[in-house]
C-alpha cells in the first residue's frame, strides 16, 4: 500500500526548528493513506508507491533535492495531499519557501481535512511570516486561463512550468511574467513586486490569427490582382498567404471587364479563385 509520512507530535513541533532531524522524523512511515480508492485509482496508487517510498527514503537521508523529484513523479500518477505535503516539506527543507508554501496550498485545495491539513495551515503561517520580510505574493489572472508560465526576477532566476492562475511569493524587485498557450501569441509583461505586499495582475494573450492560401488564375496572364484593395500580384498567383476569413479578390486587365469575387479563404486550406 502507498503509506504516507508520519508529522512530529505538536508538541514535539513547538519544539524542534526546521533541522533535517526534524525532516527525518517527518518523513517516517506509518499507516495507509486513508480508504480503499476506486479500481481505476487504485491502481494509480500502485504506480505512484514506488516513488513514494523511494523519496520518503531520500527524505530520511536528508536527500531532499532527489526526494522532490520523486514525489513530482508519484503526483503525475496520483495527486494526493499526503503526497503534496511530502513535496512541500521537501521544499521548505531545500529553503525553496515560495514552492514549500505553494505545495500547502495545494493540498490544501485537494482536500481541506487532510491529515496533516492543520500542520500544513501552520506551516503557510510560518512561510508567510518569513517571506514578507523578502517577497511579495503575486496572484497572476490570464486570458485565456490555463497558460503556460514562466517567472524571471531581476537577478535573472527563472521558474517555469507554472499555471496561470496561479498564487506565488516571489522575491522583490522587477518581475518578467511570460505566458504561452497553444492557439495563442506569447506574451510577456514586466511588473513590480514590493516585499510584503500583495500584486494582482492579469496576463492577456492574443489568439493567433489563423491563415489559409489564395490561389488567382485567369484567361489572360499578368492581370492585376487586389485583395481588398491593394494589389497583391500578377495572375497566375500560387499559395499567397491570408488570414483566414472573408476577403475581396479582384482581377483587372487592359481591354477586359474587372472581375470581382467575395470569397472565404479557410484556416490551412486553398481556395481557388478562376
Amino acid at each position: 500500500m502507498l503509506l504516507p509520512m508520519l508529522l512530529p507530535s505538536r508538541a514535539l513541533v513547538r519544539a524542534l526548528t526546521l533541522a533535517v532531524a526534524v525532516a527525518v522524523l517527518a518523513f517516517t512511515v506509518v499507516g495507509p493513506l486513508g480508504a480503499a480508492p476506486a479500481q481505476a485509482q487504485q491502481s494509480e496508487r500502485e504506480q505512484a508507491e514506488p516513488y513514494v517510498q523511494k523519496g520518503l527514503k531520500l527524505a530520511r537521508s536528508g536527500k531532499f533535492a532527489q526526494a522532490v523529484e520523486q514525489f513530482e513523479a508519484a503526483l503525475k500518477l496520483f495527486p494526493h495531499p499526503e503526497i503534496m505535503h511530502s513535496l512541500a516539506r521537501s521544499y521548505e527543507e531545500l529553503k525553496n519557501l515560495p514552492a514549500a508554501y505553494s505545495w500547502f496550498r495545494k493540498a490544501l485545495a485537494e482536500d481541506p481535512a487532510y491529515t496533516y491539513a492543520d500542520q500544513a495551515r501552520k506551516n503557510i503561517r510560518r512561510i508567510e511570516r518569513r517571506l514578507k520580510k523578502s517577497h511579495g505574493l503575486l496572484r497572476l489572472r490570464s486570458t485565456p486561463g490555463q497558460v503556460d508560465v514562466t517567472l524571471e526576477t531581476e537577478d535573472g532566476e527563472t521558474v517555469s512550468h507554472l499555471t496561470a492562475p496561479l498564487e506565488r511569493w516571489v522575491p522583490a524587485g522587477s518581475l518578467k511574467v511570460s505566458g504561452r498557450k497553444s492557439g495563442f501569441e506569447d506574451a510577456q509583461m514586466t511588473t513590480p513586486i514590493t516585499a510584503g505586499a500583495e500584486t494582482d495582475t492579469e496576463l492577456i494573450l492574443r489568439p493567433l490569427i489563423r491563415k489559409g492560401f489564395l490561389d488567382v488564375t485567369a484567361g489572360v496572364a499578368g492581370a492585376d490582382v487586389l485583395v481588398d484593395g491593394k494589389k497583391v500580384g500578377v495572375t497566375p498567383i500560387r499559395g499567397l498567404t491570408f488570414p483566414a476569413g472573408a476577403h475581396t479578390v479582384e482581377v483587372r486587365a487592359e481591354g477586359y471587364a474587372n472581375h470581382s469575387e467575395r470569397v472565404v479563404v479557410a484556416a490551412d486550406q486553398a481556395t481557388a479563385v478562376t
